[in-house]
């Protein structure tokens, strides 16, 4: 089911708030191939206290949004390679970086205290340029929330991809001071 690197590990220097695996105070979302022959995707992620909406244990709306967008951006990439039978991450680069349009219906509220997430994906249309990819939060078998994304690819520049593919050492700075604030945060019963 799952393989042992998700698709955000091949680019360690992406910077999203969603999906970056260089930014220390997003979501850090990890996508693998759920069933790679139908084509689905899998992101499996723990809410925290600090996504929450009004009460801490009802998830913020906008963050169920940014896990769909990011994960349909992961799902649209992956597809994009297993249909041109490529290794994903392999050179040429694809780069899905455009969310042209999204949307989501919040259909039933998501705890933020009844464990991990897992965020269904598929590519229900696609072509050179674009790709539709349709996503389900749910949990414990049930369905949360629905989301369409409609995805534009670009061609990558070299700097770029430099920037995708080696992290930012501002960031590491960055990513310490997170550790630290919130370890003073644990340890003061804040978080």
């Amino acid at each position: 089911m799952l393989k042992t690197k998700a698709f955000q590990d091949y680019f360690p220097g992406n910077r999203c708030f969603g999906c970056g695996p260089s930014n220390p105070i997003g979501h850090r979302i990890k996508s693998f191939w759920y069933d790679e022959l139908k084509e689905i995707t899998v992101c499996i992620w723990q809410p925290q206290l600090w996504f929450a909406a009004a009460t801490p244990d009802i998830l913020h709306g906008g963050t169920s949004g940014s896990l769909i967008d990011c994960h349909a951006i992961w799902t649209a990439m992956a597809t994009r390679y297993k249909r041109e039978n490529r290794a994903f991450g392999s050179p040429p680069y694809l780069w899905w970086d455009v969310t042209r349009n999204f949307s989501i219906d919040l259909m039933k509220k998501v705890p933020t205290d009844q464990g991990h997430l897992e965020i269904l994906a598929k590519a229900v249309e696609m072509d050179d340029h674009k790709a539709i990819v349709e996503a389900r939060i749910m949990l414990h078998g049930e369905e949360k929330v629905f989301g369409r994304v409609v995805a534009v690819s670009t061609k990558p520049s070299q700097e770029m991809m430099d920037l995708l593919l080696h992290p930012s050492p501002w960031f590491e700075k960055m990513a310490l001071t997170f550790k630290i604030l919130k370890y003073l945060g644990k340890s003061h019963g804040i978080f």
